[in-house]
């Protein structure tokens, strides 16, 4: 029945005894159970996927990448939530900082051009973010870093 599943029922003549049978039907919803989350996790999979190639896009949304993985924003917004444990915007945010950090280091181009490169509509929105995340601006990252 699943691939990864095998379970066999015990019957009898007179088929499943009443707790016999109650003990299939509970592997059976932990068998549904774990195909679900399977494919929850492969919204998550795909949505991360997308983000990879477009966080640097600063109009990328949540409906944008729902949309281009074929399920609905308030579903994938519950999905980040469940399984990662932060909301899209947290997570969109954090990886746009991490790809950051680099840059700060190797470049020496503007923190103004990083911002932009990195999906930030401005300074200001990196600088409040980054801070969130490292309690320290990105110019005195870079000074702690070079």
């Amino acid at each position: 029945l699943f691939e990864d599943d095998l379970f066999t029922l015990e019957e009898t003549s007179d088929g499943l005894s009443g707790e016999a049978a109650e003990e299939k039907l509970q592997q059976i919803l932990d068998i549904l159970v774990r195909q679900k989350k399977k494919s929850q996790n492969h919204y998550i999979t795909a949505a991360q996927k997308y983000l990879q190639r477009k966080y640097s896009d600063g109009s990328v949304s949540l409906s944008q990448v729902a949309e281009a993985i074929g399920t609905n924003p308030s579903y994938l917004s519950k999905l980040f939530k469940q399984n990662l444990g932060i909301t899209f915007t947290d997570y969109l945010n954090k990886y746009r900082v991490n790809q950051s950090l680099d840059l700060l280091i190797s470049t020496s181009d503007p923190v103004q051009m990083i911002a932009e490169r990195c999906g930030f509509n401005s300074p200001q929105s990196y600088n409040r973010v980054f801070r969130k995340y490292y309690q320290i601006t990105p110019t005195q990252y870079r000074e702690m870093n070079r």
